[in-house]
């Protein structure tokens, strides 16, 4: 195997490299992610082919396993560097350095020879690209029910795989980085396979988006409709972005605004059982 077709929030990316162990490694991972065949089920949708633009061509090339001085865990204290130039954006950190061709859709990474730093390089790759496309990758966990999707988002330790936990009954679309992205007059969340401490690996699926919660661990049940204001602040707090450049930034705020106009964005007190879904919807 020299390739491996997979499909995040309806963005299609071949990869490819000379390295066929390590493409293995990487379909083992998102195998679930694999470009598929749609199907509907109960409301919620697995997606094939979602997007109108063609797919990211993304080649990998492996570091030389005697230049690594690593240990086989992530340390999550690495940085990363994005950066803008003639028309590419440049992405380096210890373990990684790429670059991204948004006009044609290409791109390139060395990484070590580990599965979670080209995990961290699609992270940045999908953030970007889903900017342009009206998303962005969301600090959230996210919930299919009756046929509506909901996100609870929060940075670490506010309570989302608490959420997940709590939310079995459901189908979870994920319980630590949840996708957005909007469709025609709509917005649908979609699951990734990016996961938290649950790690829940579910199949590709999307729901249309009823509800966003910013979660709030308490003693109490209570929901608080934020003002836009507020709404726009939280909601860009949790939002995973890498880049600083201008023009992007702006369209991210762009699809910011736009979305709480249409989506109702809440403060949910909440207590670790399930009796937080008597609040929602």
């Amino acid at each position: 195997m020299r390739n491996f077709k997979l499909e995040i929030g309806g963005i299609p990316l071949i990869i490819k490299s000379c390295e066929p162990w390590f493409i293995q490694m990487i379909a083992e991972k998102y195998r679930d992610f694999a470009l598929l065949c749609g199907l509907k089920e109960e409301g919620i949708f697995q997606t094939s082919r979602s997007s109108s633009h063609p797919p990211v061509h993304l080649q990998i090339d492996i570091r030389q396993k005697e230049s690594e001085k690593w240990n086989d865990m992530l340390d999550e204290t690495l940085w990363v560097d994005v950066s803008y130039h003639n028309k590419k954006f440049i992405i380096r950190r210890p373990d990684l350095e790429g670059d991204i061709d948004f006009d044609n859709r290409i791109a390139r990474v060395t990484n070590r020879a580990a599965v979670y730093s080209f995990d961290s390089f699609l992270r940045i790759l999908y953030s970007l690209f889903l900017v342009q496309e009206g998303g962005f990758l969301l600090h959230a966990a996210s919930v299919v029910r009756d046929g509506q999707g909901y996100l609870f988002m929060g940075k670490s330790g506010a309570g989302k795989s608490t959420i997940a936990i709590h939310s079995s009954k459901y189908t979870v679309l994920s319980d630590e980085i949840s996708l957005v992205k909007k469709a025609g007059a709509d917005y649908l969340v979609y699951s990734t396979p990016f996961w938290g401490e649950q790690e829940i690996k579910g199949r590709n699926y999307f729901s249309p988006l009823a509800g966003i919660y910013r979660l709030k661990q308490s003693s109490q049940l209570l929901t608080r409709k934020l003002s836009e204001r507020e709404a726009l602040c939280r909601l860009m707090e949790n939002i995973l972005y890498f880049s600083r450049e201008p023009f992007l930034t702006r369209q991210l705020f762009q699809n910011c605004t736009d979305l709480i106009q249409q989506v109702a964005i809440y403060e949910l007190e909440f207590q670790k059982d399930s009796s937080f879904w008597n609040m929602i919807g």
